[in-house]
């Protein structure tokens, strides 16, 4: 099955093939158009446009016969060669292809509500657009019209597209059900195409008209109408809805919305922007040309005057028409003036708009203006041959945008491999992938530097998040600081021995010294209190429970209850961690699964499912640790303090052994100071004791705090070793 459906044509050469369509919407979007079946290159592009270009020839403002050199065709696509051309950028408009190349000409015609755009597209394309309904105006439409051979039946193909490019502030339609909608038809009145319209617009778009929030007046699709017959010219011309200022019947966020996609279409390099304004108003009153002032150069802008038979004063328009060639925003493609087709006009017998439109430009008013500048047949003439030239000039772009595109399509093709039809085939194609995901995993655990995605390296990842762990626990775990003034026992060894040996000294600068670990602030965990407010704490907690023990005794329930008090902030920063760890595998794991199933191509949809199934396993895995780790932090929060730890024992010994040497210490001095100066020797002895044992308040504090801090580091050491 194609890419898109092949549009039915009657051209001598081969229609332009595309890749074969794949099973899911990632093939749908890839865009590779064959032109080799074109027999076209870049540097053999057909050129059968006269010697004078007909651009230029055109805007003699004085009238002058034109000799067959220079006169422009009825047809500019009449060639075989310009057919081709013609087909190939519709194809490339069919399958959207302005997605991914943005230099496809088109004729585009803009303007503002009211000004005759409906009869003007009736006039230039046959179709009959119902004038003076605003049933048109809600979405873009583009027609195209091409030539069949002698003798074959007119087929009208209406069908929707999706929108060039997304429009804020207007609402997109379900694809899924305005792809449904596809009519063929023989022939139309102008009943029948209003009748379309309506359903179109109701059923496939979802338009509701209305101001509030729930309804829906304009769509960003495209109503595509296609017909062919013996007699219809090559033509194409996409007609979007027109500007307003006045919004209280819509939301005003469609209102922006229209103004968007005016903008947006004529901001687009390739397009040739008609701009359609009523010979009656002022232009300067007329919003598209403001629009189009800042956003299309003057060599994309045609300008078109519609209701020229109800114009009072002709001066206006004349001398826009004549004076546009000289400069300005026209200069390029100037003006044209037409009659437009009124409702009354089909209550007459036999009307004939070129007739109408010959003997309204005949009269001495508009005598100025060329006769190449008058009536819908010179304007259609004259767009029909800017199109044919912007084509020829941007094919070659075209075709290597188009190479490029296709060589890109082929590769993700074959990224794919072979087709994978039995159930046998896909399990294997799906055994590969885990076979290669394991052996990727495993060397992002095992060995980390062979990865080359640095998001991938789980193991070096795991460490440095640990390390910022243990750092930010040592920096902010605890509720209070301990008394680290002391020295350490092995230092205070030293120094005594070398006080008592001093020749046999030790250097004391061999003591490890422990760096102090910087951290940045941390607003939710960064408050720390004082040492001085630890002992504050105690000293509190002491008076609370002394009522129950006798004096000098510290109560059991005083420690475990300042550990929990000093341990409050575990379960937070653990909690913390956790989250980290699983968000770094879980991203890792991205990385890993894209290098062996990228999403990039039709392997998408699995991605996406292997990716679900691995979170979900991920989200598993991390709430059942979270609940491990609030039963074990909950549990050290509420179970009694025990340690099977031999060095407990051991470290608290120390730690009061060099809480005894140092009042001692202070204790001598004062003991040879009150010797000095004659004291007696009792009164020196209790100068010594009250060193020691200053009170029995201060000295229950001592080993409270000590017992605190010995339990704290051996508690601190398991939870971050967890």
């Amino acid at each position: 099955m194609p890419l898109y459906e092949a549009h039915e044509s009657n051209s001598d050469v081969d229609e332009v093939s595309v890749l074969p369509q794949l099973n899911t919407d990632a093939a749908k979007d890839a865009f590779a158009i064959k032109f080799d079946k074109l027999n076209l290159s870049e540097t053999d592009v057909p050129s059968d446009s006269p010697p004078s270009s007909p651009i230029n020839a055109s805007h003699d403002c004085a009238e002058e016969p034109q000799s067959p050199k220079t006169a422009l065709p009825e047809d500019p696509f009449e060639s075989a060669a310009s057919k081709v051309l013609f087909e190939a950028i519709d194809k490339l408009q069919s399958c959207n292809a302005r997605r991914y190349m943005n230099n496809i000409p088109q004729l585009v015609i803009v303007g503002g509500q009211s000004v005759g755009k409906s009869s003007l597209l009736q006039s230039l394309t046959g179709i009959p657009f119902a004038v003076g309904s605003t049933l048109c105006t809600r979405f873009a439409t583009r027609i195209v019209s091409r030539r069949s051979e002698p003798g074959s039946q007119t087929v009208i193909r209406i069908s929707i597209s999706p929108p060039e490019f997304a429009v804020p502030g207007i609402e997109l339609a379900d694809p899924e059900v305005y792809k449904r909608f596809d009519e063929i038809h023989g022939s139309i009145t102008s009943d029948d195409f209003a009748n379309i319209i309506d359903m179109v617009s109701e059923t496939y778009l979802g338009i509701r008209p209305g101001s509030g929030n729930i309804h829906k007046n304009f769509a960003a699709e495209v109503l595509k109408i296609e017909i062919s017959g013996p007699t219809r010219a090559y033509f194409s011309i996409l007609d979007i809805p027109g500007v307003f200022e006045n919004s209280e019947r819509v939301k005003k966020s469609e209102a922006s919305g229209v103004k968007n996609m005016v903008a947006e279409y004529m901001r687009q390099e390739d397009n040739i922007v008609i701009c359609v304004a009523d010979a009656n108003t002022d232009l300067a009153n007329q919003a598209i040309c403001e629009i189009a002032r800042d956003r299309a150069t003057s060599d994309r802008l045609v300008g078109v005057f519609t209701k020229c038979d109800r114009v009072e004063n002709t001066d206006a328009v004349v001398h826009t028409v004549v004076s546009a060639p000289k400069g300005g925003q026209f200069s390029k493609h100037g003006w044209f003036v037409v009659r437009n087709k009124k409702g009354l006009d089909d209550d007459v017998v036999d009307f004939d708009l070129v007739s109408e439109e010959d003997q309204l430009f005949s009269s001495k008013a508009w005598d100025e203006i060329p006769s190449s500048r008058k009536g819908t047949t010179a304007l259609k003439k004259y767009l029909g041959h800017i199109l044919s030239e912007r084509i020829r000039s941007a094919f070659p772009s075209i075709i290597r945008q188009a190479q490029l595109l296709q060589r890109d399509a082929v590769r993700e093709l074959t990224s794919l491999g072979s087709e994978r039809k039995t159930v046998s085939e896909q399990r294997s194609f799906l055994a590969t992938i885990a076979r290669n995901y394991e052996a990727k995993a495993t060397e992002a655990l095992m060995q980390p530097w062979c990865i080359t995605s640095p998001e991938s390296r789980v193991r070096s990842i795991v460490k440095a998040t640990n390390e910022s762990f243990g750092a930010k626990m040592r920096a902010y775990g605890h509720t209070y600081c301990f008394d680290n003034n002391m020295e350490s026992f092995d230092d205070m060894i030293r120094k005594l021995q070398n006080e008592m040996y001093p020749d046999e000294s030790v250097d004391l600068t061999e003591s490890i010294e422990r760096p102090e670990v910087l951290m940045p602030a941390d607003d939710e965990f960064s408050e720390v209190l004082s040492t001085e407010d630890l002992f504050d704490k105690i000293a509190e907690e002491v008076a609370t429970f002394s009522s129950a023990t006798l004096p000098g005794m510290v109560h059991p329930d005083i420690i475990p209850q300042l550990y929990r008090l000093q341990t409050q902030k575990w379960r937070q920063i653990a909690e913390e961690h956790v989250r980290n760890i699983s968000d770094a595998i879980t991203t890792a794991t991205c990385h890993l699964i894209q290098s062996v199933c990228p999403r990039g191509n039709d392997a998408s949809i699995l991605n996406a499912e292997i990716s679900e199934i691995i979170s979900k396993m991920h989200r598993q895995t991390l709430s059942r640790t979270l609940e491990a780790l609030h039963d074990y932090c909950d549990g050290n929060q509420s179970q009694l303090l025990q340690t099977a730890d031999p060095t407990f024992l051991e470290r608290l010994q120390k730690l009061q052994k060099v809480r005894l040497i140092n009042a001692f210490n202070r204790g001598s001095v004062l003991f040879r100071e009150a010797t000095a100066a004659r004291a007696s020797s009792l009164q020196a002895a209790c100068e010594l004791f009250a060193q020691c044992h200053p009170s029995a308040a201060a000295n229950t504090s001592n080993d409270v705090h000590d017992t605190l801090k010995v339990y704290y580091e051996v508690r601190f050491f398991f939870m971050i070793e967890l």
